[in-house]
This record gives structure tokens, C-alpha cells and sequence, in this order.
């Protein structure tokens, strides 16, 4: 089996740390994917219990994710809310943005306006970027710190810590979806992402066991 790179983990673990020792009103945004997921995990290891989990519900997400939400949620005694758009959008976002990235930014920076949370800690890895970053950098009077912890993380680094720490996951990547946002702008494989990962000895394990070797 594949292992968590260590010298990630103990980066991804200072960084929160470190955010947290200069934090007053720290906050994680949850999205349901699973890089938030892999972070959330850690957090709770690491962080305080009474941590604020914020979910930006934009009326787009999928009906798996809704219910995957409030399955962690029960499941792990978050304390977690939900939060949604104060109005819908009807007008076409600019660059062909997806209509849920335009929610999200406006619901985060009117959520932080309001609770004064002067750290959020946001799942982004080496190889995504959310909306969220640039919608706080954009309003500097938010006096808010993005933390990323995950910087490093590559998709097959978040996908060993799922397995080695058995994680629930959202049904949507069993059935193939590489990437979690609204239903608009998720990507689907044709192979489930985490079926990818599985290194070199256990696929040929796996084939010989179809072959009656093993």
C-alpha cells in the first residue's frame, strides 16, 4: 500500500499549528471534496474541538453532496454550518466563470464580514485553486488569513491519507467524478479517481487473483 508522504504531513501540520497559535476566530470551509476533507481530518486532530466548519451551499451542488454533508456531520459531531447566497444570480458571470464560483465568493465574504473570522483554512492543493482565495484577497478590510496547508499535496498524496485513514468519502468519486463542485462544472473520468492511485504491486496482485494465483 501506498503511504502518506511524511515530510507533507509534518508541513501541512506546522502550517495549522502555526495559524491557529496566531488565530483568535479560526474557521474551515468545507466543501464536501476531498481535499477539504483530508484537511478537515487533520484539523480536528490538531485544532480545537469547537472548530466552525462552514459549508457554502450555492442551490448548484449535487443532491450526493448535500447528503454526504449532513452524514459527516452527524457522523463526526461537527460543528458545522450551512450557508447560502443571499439572492440568486441571473446574470452571466464574467470569463465564463461557472455560476457557483460567482455565490460562493459573494456568501464568503459576507460571512466573514459579519463573524470577523481572522483565519480560514481552505483545502487547496498543488494542483487546485479555489474562488475563495481571491475573493478575500480582493476585500483586504475582511482582515481575514487564507491558510493553506495543503499546498504540497498532490491528488495521490490527498487519496493515500483517504485510504490510510479510511475516510469517508462522497459517493460522487466512486462513480467517477475527478472533481466536486456544482453540477455545471464537476469533471467525471471514465475510470473513478481513486481507482487510479492504486500503485504497481497491488494491481498485479489483483490480476492474479482473477487468475486463480492468489
Amino acid at each position: 500500500m501506498t503511504m502518506i508522504n511524511k515530510d507533507k504531513e509534518i508541513k501541512a501540520i506546522d502550517i495549522i499549528r502555526s495559524a491557529l497559535a496566531k488565530s483568535k476566530n479560526p474557521c474551515l470551509c468545507f466543501s464536501g471534496g476531498k481535499n477539504s476533507l483530508v484537511l478537515m481530518n487533520y484539523l480536528i486532530e490538531h485544532g480545537p474541538p469547537d472548530l466552525l466548519i462552514i459549508y457554502i451551499d450555492t442551490g448548484l451542488e449535487f443532491p450526493e453532496v448535500q447528503s454526504y454533508i449532513q452524514k459527516m456531520k452527524k457522523l463526526w459531531k461537527l460543528n458545522l454550518i450551512v450557508v447560502k447566497p443571499e439572492e440568486q444570480f441571473n446574470e452571466t458571470p464574467k470569463n465564463n466563470d461557472c455560476p457557483c464560483d460567482h455565490r460562493k465568493k459573494e456568501t464568503i465574504v459576507r460571512i466573514l464580514s459579519q463573524k470577523n473570522y481572522d483565519c480560514v483554512f481552505i483545502g487547496d492543493t498543488s494542483e487546485s485553486l479555489t474562488s475563495l482565495s481571491n475573493a478575500v484577497i480582493s476585500y483586504p478590510e475582511l482582515l481575514s488569513v487564507i491558510v493553506k496547508p495543503l499546498f504540497q499535496f498532490t491528488s495521490n498524496d490527498i487519496w493515500n491519507h483517504i485510504r490510510e485513514h479510511n475516510l469517508p468519502h462522497c459517493s460522487l468519486y466512486e462513480k467517477g467524478y475527478q472533481k466536486i463542485d456544482c453540477v455545471s462544472c464537476s469533471h467525471r473520468n471514465k475510470i473513478p479517481e481513486n481507482t487510479l492511485i492504486q500503485d504497481d504491486e497491488e494491481i498485479i496482485k489483483e490480476k492474479l487473483k482473477k487468475l486463480g494465483y492468489l
